[in-house]
């Protein structure tokens, strides 16, 4: 009796440390992209979307999904509420496994105490007389619970496969709630303690299912056929009813419109986001695993494991499938591009900039990540001070892939146009990620109304903010902004409001970012108190190696209220142009087609007039020291190394960065 205690310990043990394992691997993996779905979903406390979500097939689930989703902006809350309905979900196929397994076709005896036992007792005594006995003087069900103990392990594969699936952030919240409950209905079925197939349950089940969670009534259809043929149930065929009936049920939504394929009606595509046209194969195996365990129960109870190690192995091998088929699958279908960019986003809804440079400051891996890291910039103040402390690779670095549509890249490039100033294209962009993600996005919600705001359009900026009180996270703000309908002073006053309404002053002179720039340098002419749209200009310019227009917007705007005192790295431009052309030769110049006026008109941008317009003795003293060392290093084999010193420069910039398009 103490060794089969500490061999079931053991084996408990090992399902606990399998269920850590995947907890922990859980929490690593998914911490970003739950947070990332929690900023997308906006649940509103009103009866009319309420009623409109029920008033479809799986609209229960899809309910319950949303109003969870939304307090996923918490911290771990949204890893946690997912971790706790995997573990529910793999102790109920625990469950319907170990049934399976102990059942055997005697539903009286199972889980009926000392009763029960007697009559297992009877019938064993009875096969004795036909058969040699493999465990004579112990009841079925009883017997064979070590064996079952020890695939314990593989309760979790349903779930571990449901987690993979959650890594694409176009698979639905609502497909986990709709295959749980799924599982939950199963395993009430397998509770039912009757010989015979309980149909009228279990057409019950299939038909709320269907209405209630949606596709996944097939899941429950299919296994609990599966079930009644591997506990021997009599008359077991009889349960192709709840597929049949499920299928009438799909075809009937179909044809009225409710549905719109047999996909979405009977596989995980209900689930999935229907603007992508091809669904991964990963999101059906959940639906698999499902079988899989209920298979593998079965054929458990016609193996015998003698010994106390053997339980304990194929424990371990259970384990190792469970660990293995987690990990791989997770590495194979986690993108770390996509999950950056979930946390930037994150980090930007937040308005976290601080963290954003710290944590991306000198790690970025694309443009896109760019984009963030220097809108943080701007958003501290810092965007042309700071520019070349950081690795830049041309204007993309500022905003890129300006004619996307993919719905990540639209929240990217609406956070960026608004900080331009370019509140028009900011907008429209915002609108059609709102739009995109098939449910309102607070961020861009917000970013519209306000721009609502400044255009003075208060009837439309009154219903987005009627909308955004039925929320529960964003009713307060909403109702903030309610002091600024109908009142234009308001609005002016404001640091925001008042100076977007300044930005849309030349609207109808924008070309809505066909280059982005064209509108921001129109911008800075309406609104010279800009400071992020003359910070963005100055930058694109810069990064650009644009020397002519930097000179030219220096001598426009300096002394603007965005722009009294010029940030180092227009001043080291200033100085390099100035320097470059003053000691130009005019026959040079004439032999590469420069005429000797504009050579004239190049150098009147002489030190005296960078001095005149924010250069200042420092700069100038800087732009000594570097030309000595460049002399120095046009002489050494390695001329970059040995200006390493001046990294943090436009000058280093502009003479080792090669531009690239990626």
């Amino acid at each position: 009796m103490k060794r089969v205690k500490y061999n079931n310990l053991i084996l408990a043990l090992v399902g606990f440390v399998c269920a850590a394992f995947f907890a922990f691997y859980f929490c690593s993996s998914q911490k970003w992209v739950l947070l990332f779905r929690g900023h997308q979903e906006m649940f509103l406390f009103d009866w009319t979307y309420i009623k409109g979500i029920l008033l479809h097939p799986g609209g229960l689930a899809e309910l319950i999904a949303k109003f969870l989703v939304q307090f996923f902006t918490v911290g771990w809350v949204g890893p946690a509420v997912t971790l706790v309905t995997l573990g529910l979900n793999a102790l109920m196929v625990w469950r319907i496994m170990e049934r399976t397994a102990c059942t055997g076709g005697r539903f009286a005896e199972y889980g009926d105490g000392a009763l029960g036992q007697a009559q297992s007792l009877r019938q064993v005594g009875v096969v004795r007389q036909a058969h040699q006995p493999v465990e004579p003087q112990r009841p079925e069900g009883e017997s064979r619970r070590p064996v079952v103990w020890g695939i314990f392990p593989l309760c979790l594969l349903p779930s571990v496969f449901l987690a993979v699936s959650l890594l694409d952030y176009y698979s639905f919240y609502q497909g986990l709630i709709a295959y749980v409950a799924a599982v939950f209905c199963l395993m009430e079925y397998s509770k039912i303690k009757s010989d015979r197939v309980p149909l009228i349950a279990g057409c019950a089940m299939t038909v709320g299912l269907f209405f209630l969670a949606g596709s996944v009534a097939l899941l429950f259809a299919v296994r609990a056929l599966l079930f009644d043929i591997f506990v021997k149930r009599r008359n077991a065929l009889l349960s192709v009813v709840y597929p049949v009936l499920n299928i009438a049920l799909g075809l009937l939504m179909i044809h009225s419109g409710q549905i719109a394929t047999i996909l979405d009606a009977f596989t995980p595509r209900m689930y999935y986001e229907l603007d992508i046209l091809k669904m991964p194969e990963i999101q059906f195996v959940s639906w698999v695993m499902l079988s899989v365990c209920i298979f593998i129960a079965a054929v458990s109870r016609r193996i015998i494991v003698k010994g106390g190690v053997a339980k304990v192995g194929v424990s371990v091998l259970c384990a190792v499938v469970v660990i293995l088929s987690l990990v791989s699958f997770t590495d194979a279908y986690k993108s770390d591009a996509k999950t950056r960019l979930y946390r930037l986003e994150c980090l930007a809804t937040n308005e976290d900039w601080d963290r954003i440079l710290k944590l991306y400051g000198n790690d970025v891996r694309s443009q896109a990540e760019a984009n963030y890291r220097n809108l943080a910039l701007a958003r501290k103040g810092f965007l042309v001070e700071d520019l070349f402390k950081y690795r830049q690779n041309g204007p993309l670095s500022l905003i890129c892939d300006v004619k996307s549509q993919n719905d990540i890249d639209l929240l990217r490039l609406s956070r960026v146009l608004f900080a331009m100033g370019n509140m028009a294209a900011a907008q429209s962009t915002a609108f059609n990620a709102d739009q995109a993600f098939g449910d309102h996005v607070p961020s861009m919600l917000r970013m519209v109304l306000q721009i609502d705001l400044m255009r003075g359009s208060y009837a439309t900026a009154g219903k987005y903010i009627r909308l955004m009180e039925k929320s529960l996270g964003h009713s307060e703000w909403a109702t903030s902004q309610r002091r600024f309908l109908g009142d234009d002073e308001a609005v002016m006053n404001d640091e925001l409001l008042g100076n977007g309404r300044r930005d849309l002053q030349c609207e109808d002179a924008f070309v809505l970012y066909t280059n982005p720039m064209d509108d921001l340098f129109r911008i800075v002419d309406a609104n010279p108190s800009d400071r992020m749209a003359m910070e963005y200009a100055l930058s694109y310019l810069l990064l650009a190696k644009d020397m002519d227009n930097v000179v030219e917007f220096v001598a426009k705007h300096y002394g603007d209220p965005a722009l009294r005192e010029l940030p180092a790295p227009v001043q080291e431009c200033l100085l390099f142009y100035s320097d470059y052309y003053g000691t130009m030769d005019v026959d040079f110049a004439a032999s590469h087609g420069m005429p000797a006026e504009e050579v004239a008109r190049r150098q009147s941008y002489n030190l005296d007039w960078c001095l005149a317009h924010g250069v200042t003795s420092e700069s100038l003293a800087g732009f000594q020291s570097f030309k000595e060392r460049y002399g120095k290093a046009l002489r050494s084999s390695d001329p970059k190394s040995s200006l390493s010193s001046f990294r943090n420069t436009f000058w280093y910039y502009l003479l080792f960065t090669q531009i690239s398009e990626n």
